[in-house]
């Protein structure tokens, strides 16, 4: 059934408001899934607050066209493609992607973009290997307080020193006292 003109109209500016208020947009190919499988992807991505459309490759094409940044998504766009939307931690929908593959592989991830930065396909398993963003955020923070912390541990180890040796020449002085002895 052809699309009229009107229509398109419409898609065009949905699909154009939907890919500016995306920080993270995944190409993905399905060709070989049936409805109900493409479905279950559906409510998979759902779960963790991304959205699986299937769109037109010259209507998604023509959405691409002319956008700073982003403009490259449109080399990943070949065959039955669907796009996938999210606001939330990109790293986390590639993971689940890379999840859902394993029970349908058929679905294949061409490329997307993460917070600004395109990547394609090769690069998609490596960045969905990588630990979450939190995490990798707690990992730094550790990183750059480690010095600190080993500072800390440092200059205790020093004063502890200190307090021992000084109740090491107390107890030496009340010894000498005790006997009898001139303290020098």
């Amino acid at each position: 059934m052809a699309i009229t003109k009107e229509r398109k109209k419409e898609l065009l500016k949905e699909w154009e408001e939907r890919v500016s208020s995306s920080e993270n947009i995944f190409v993905v190919f399905y060709q070989g899934l049936k409805a109900d499988e493409i479905n279950k992807v559906r409510i998979e991505l759902r779960k963790e607050e991304g959205e699986l459309k299937v769109i037109k490759n010259r209507l998604f094409k023509r959405v691409l066209k002319g956008k700073e940044g982003i403009s490259a998504l449109e080399n990943f766009v070949d065959g039955p493609t669907g796009v996938v939307f999210t606001s939330q931690d990109g790293l986390n929908i590639l993971k689940k992607l890379f999840s859902l593959k394993k029970e349908f592989p058929s679905l294949e991830v061409h490329g997307g973009l993460i917070e600004g930065s395109i990547f394609g396909g090769d690069d998609a398993e490596y960045l969905s290997s990588l630990p979450s963003k939190e995490i990798m955020m707690s990992k730094l923070l550790y990183a750059m307080q480690f010095p600190v912390i080993e500072m800390k541990y440092l200059l205790e180890s020093i004063l502890r020193n200190f307090v021992v040796l000084l109740g090491n020449l107390a107890n030496k002085r009340r010894e000498e006292e005790e006997n009898g002895k001139k303290v020098k």
